[in-house]
């Protein structure tokens, strides 16, 4: 056989691979080839094919129909228990380090995580519920650059961005009993808190320090948690529960927008009020506002919601027909508004959007800001509903709606804790939905 010879580059090939080495990555064309920026649905070992072998294998019933329930139609279960078992074959770095970890230290940390997290939550709606946009002037704080020495570590930023989020714990607590009345029904009498957290602020120091600790530090975490467990779940439900303010065109701010509400409250009878009306199928988009009224709030309800402390008005936005919120558009376009909400609660489908904000803002900025953040919804509305865009069609395994709930849920953790996506209690979880917050019995 005749070996094969290649020819010599010319001097203008020569200068074209020359000139393609030289070229900047930023400068190539990938169009054809875009580079994969979400790898969330990466499924390990898709397209490994080794060597397949019957067996027989029994197993238990339950796991066997939680295999089946896993993929659509029962088929393909086989496969995925051979996932399953290859994945627990595959190494985990972290899976070595957890072993060396003392299990009542983890879960120690786990548990003081959870409640701190849920209180730097409280102490942050609360004061906005009480004093709006000068809420940070009431918080106890001994550095007050712990968030300008965090941000200046620009390489390894991270999307938080409130001062409760930065306070050391003394401070936070220092917050919550020179507000005591703000937190009052939620937490238990405060001579009992405070004994509570004398022993929670030794543990988290051992924990902190990496100490062995005591023996019943979980114990005496656990503890707390079931003390307050109720009054976080008072918390959370409370701020899914809507006051009803009647009639609502006494309100400005509510009758300023009553017209984009195609079911308003409606005087049907002497003191009855009914939700009455007609969907206008040409209308983009609909508003209903909604009153929250906070626990430690003991005084008669006032004429006025608007410039009154412990009120929030619950803007909802829902987006008419085959339509949808494109959120990261709706997120950056109402920036220049973020300082003065509360929440920006995202749905599980890129279709509704409800924003927080305290009534003791003055009436005519609540009033604006309403406006505009109506306005971003329609710019970013799109033709169809976004559920389209999220489903997966080549993992059809996959609950859609699970799906688009993780989507956005990452979503929301790109940006700061005001926003929050629909796993998170705080935007679903209602009175009439009774569970634990800390998983406590």
């Amino acid at each position: 056989m005749k070996r094969a010879t290649s020819k010599s580059l010319t001097k203008t090939q020569e200068a074209d691979l020359a000139a393609l080495e030289a070229l900047p990555d930023d400068r190539i064309d990938t169009s054809d080839i875009p580079e994969i920026q979400n790898w969330g649905d990466l499924r390990r070992g898709q397209f490994y094919r080794p060597v397949k072998k019957q067996i027989t294998l029994r197993l238990d019933a339950d796991v066997l129909a939680w295999f089946k329930n896993k993929v659509q139609g029962g088929r393909g279960y086989q496969t995925e228990i051979n996932r399953a078992l290859r994945r627990h074959l595959q190494p985990d770095p972290l899976a070595h380090a957890a072993e060396r970890l003392p299990s009542e230290r983890f879960y120690t940390y786990s548990r003081l995580w959870q409640f701190e997290t849920w209180l730097r939550t409280m102490v942050y709606v609360e004061l906005r519920a009480r004093y709006g946009d000068a809420w940070h002037q009431y918080l106890k704080l001994s550095n007050s650059r712990s968030l300008d020495n965090d941000k200046k570590l620009s390489h390894m930023s991270t999307s938080e961005e409130l001062q409760t989020s930065f306070m050391q714990l003394s401070d936070l607590l220092k917050t919550v009993s020179s507000n005591w009345e703000l937190f009052q029904p939620y937490l238990p009498p405060q001579q009992i808190w405070d004994a509570r957290l004398l022993e929670v602020n030794q543990i988290r120091n051992r924990i902190a320090h990496f100490r062995p600790g005591h023996e019943n530090d979980l114990d005496r975490v656990e503890q707390l948690l079931k003390d307050i467990d109720r009054g976080f779940w008072t918390f959370c439900s409370s701020y899914n529960s809507d006051y009803s303010f009647l009639p609502p065109s006494k309100d400005e701010v509510l009758n300023a927008f009553l017209y984009l509400d195609p079911f308003p409250w409606t005087d049907v009878g002497e003191n009855k009020w009914a939700r009455v009306g007609v969907a206008d199928s040409h209308q983009p988009l609909s508003v209903k506002i909604d009153i929250l009224r906070r626990e430690w709030l003991t005084a008669p309800c006032p004429d006025q919601i608007a410039g009154e402390h412990g009120f929030l008005y619950s803007v909802k936005i829902f987006p008419r027909g085959d339509r949808g919120i494109e959120y990261s558009q709706f997120l950056s376009s109402t920036l220049p508004m973020h300082s003065h909400i509360c929440h920006i609660c995202l749905d599980n489908a890129p279709c509704s959007v409800r924003v927080t904000l305290p009534a003791v803002l003055e009436k005519t900025d609540l009033i604006d800001i309403i406006e505009r953040l109506i306005q971003a919804a329609q710019i970013t509305l799109r033709p169809e509903r976004l559920r389209r865009y999220f489903r997966s069609d080549s993992q059809p395994h996959i609950d859609p709606i699970e799906h688009e709930e993780k989507l956005v849920d990452r979503l929301a953790d790109e940006w700061p804790e005001y926003v929050i996506g629909p796993s998170n209690p705080m935007t679903f979880l209602c009175p009439d939905m009774p569970c634990s917050i800390f998983g406590v019995g």
